[in-house]
């Protein structure tokens, strides 16, 4: 599917967290986040891309998915690059980072990686909820800002 990659105006997000994507690219990585289960109540939105694909009327349209989620979990794949990101700074959701050598984009000497998203260990992505549920509205506020900004810095 082709996104619209125009920056979409911050709406409510009724999904805390959400992953769409094939597990198999990194199974351990990836199945860890597929079996995160919110001990406190947040909505999540995981889904394995590949079953996906065999079910598609359960499924949200992954711009729907970007447009109501206040963070979105971006696992690396095979390799140490991956384009969530960048959907996610555009439509307003907070990017999470796992990679422990990732090729982040809207890096340079003005914008560091944690200016406008969460970056947390591949080791402790097990622990992703209880992490992003310490992230106070204010510190989230100024993820949504930074990442603005870096958009418009790379455009």
């Amino acid at each position: 599917m082709k996104l619209d990659m125009q920056p979409h105006p911050r709406i409510q997000r009724n999904i805390f967290a959400s992953f769409v994507g094939r597990v198999h690219t990194n199974k351990p990585l990836r199945g860890a986040l597929m079996n995160l289960r919110s001990k406190t109540g947040q909505n999540l939105y995981l889904q394995d891309a590949d079953k996906t694909l065999q079910d598609k009327e359960r499924v949200l349209n992954y711009r729907d998915v970007l447009l109501n989620s206040e963070f979105m979990l971006a696992p690396r794949g095979d390799n140490h690059y991956s384009f969530r990101p960048s959907e996610a700074l555009v439509y307003g959701a907070i990017p999470v980072i796992y990679d422990d050598r990732a090729a982040i984009p809207y890096v340079n000497s003005t914008f560091d990686a944690r200016s406008w998203g969460v970056i947390i260990p591949e080791a402790q992505a097990k622990d992703t909820l209880e992490i992003l549920s310490r992230i106070s509205s204010k510190d989230r506020q100024r993820y949504i800002e930074g990442g603005q900004n870096a958009r418009k810095c790379a455009e």
